[in-house]
C-alpha cells in the first residue's frame, strides 16, 4: 500500500523518525 511504502521510506531516516514520533508524542500528551 502507499501508506506503508511511505513508511518504508520515512523509517530509513532516523532524524525524521525521532521528529515524527516527537510530534506523535505532542499530539498524545
Amino acid at each position: 500500500t502507499t501508506t506503508s511504502a511511505f513508511t518504508g521510506e520515512f523509517l530509513k531516516s532516523n532524524s525524521t523518525r525521532q521528529e515524527f514520533m516527537h510530534l506523535i508524542g505532542t499530539k498524545l500528551s
